[in-house]
């Protein structure tokens, strides 16, 4: 047994477990100078940080390829990178970085620069802080509250994309659905919804049921679809021109004709304070 075999044995727990020293111990069946010996050779290798929870000292491990990041960095680095590391797919604004780390906001922007230059982390938008520059791991992928979902790009709402996805959904349920089928015509679900839109490759970014039941919730308030209890129909309404439809204060505002009213919400990615107004109004 050597220290290589106490860091595979911490790494085959959970991810970002916490082990005290007992546990440690326990895993190789060492103690003492020995497995004092093998944490020192980890933690001075980068492979186990050294953390305290509760008064209590505790040791994580750390991955091969983490640690090789870890190990090239200098120490103002390391503790840039790890309140990154530690924000995961949320990101982290820099003033937060500056304000935790008690380093001067001119150590921190120099520290984020080179870690953006050896491709270690990446600047992402938020579409709720659009001002913000926000910090995250460069292999991780950030979350739909930080980017707005499927829905954005680059921050901003793609209206065109959303318009294109409501139209395929509504028309591949209309097909499927329609009075030819006859009234008692079985409903279309979401998965089946799903996989029309990736066999036919009308989305360029990955879309789950949940983004898919977003849509059909827009064309059920636009009176396009109907509920049903295993999934969406058609509706007799749902393709007529906007001119025979009925029409009234609500539904000619801007809201009552917005495809994506149903994710609409105050801070959220889509809120009230919408640039769509001002179209509307001009």
């Amino acid at each position: 047994m050597s220290a290589d075999d106490l860091h595979a044995k911490m790494l085959e727990g959970p991810k970002a477990k916490l082990f005290t020293y007992a546990e440690v111990a326990d895993l190789v069946d060492v103690a003492g100078e020995k497995l004092e010996a093998w944490i020192a050779e980890l933690h001075n290798s980068s492979r186990v940080k050294v953390l305290e929870q509760g008064g209590q000292v505790m040791l994580q491990a750390v991955s091969i390829e983490t640690a090789d990041i870890v190990s090239k960095l200098t120490s103002d680095e390391y503790i840039v990178y790890n309140y990154i590391a530690e924000s995961e797919r949320d990101g982290i604004w820099v003033r937060t970085i500056t304000a935790r780390s008690n380093l001067h906001i001119n150590v921190v922007h120099r520290c984020l620069k080179s870690l953006e230059q050896q491709h270690i982390i990446k600047m992402v938008k938020s579409v709720q802080q659009k001002t913000r520059k926000m910090y995250m791991l460069y292999n991780l992928q950030p979350s739909a509250e930080l980017t707005g979902g499927p829905w954005f790009s680059d921050a901003e709402l793609d209206s065109e994309f959303v318009d294109l996805l409501l139209d395929v959904v509504y028309h591949y349920c209309e097909e499927n659905t329609n009075l030819a089928l006859g009234a008692n015509a079985p409903p279309v679900h979401v998965t089946d919804i799903k996989q029309f839109i990736v066999d036919q490759e009308v989305s360029r970014v990955e879309l789950d049921e949940g983004h898919i039941r977003i849509l059909c919730e827009v064309l059920v308030y636009d009176d396009r679809l109907e509920r049903c209890k295993a999934g969406y129909k058609a509706t007799l309404n749902g393709d007529l021109p906007d001119e025979e439809l009925p029409k009234d204060a609500y539904t000619e505002s801007v809201c009552g004709q917005c495809p994506v009213f149903n994710v609409c919400s105050a801070g959220g990615p889509v809120d009230v304070e919408c640039s769509y107004f001002d179209e509307w109004l001009d």
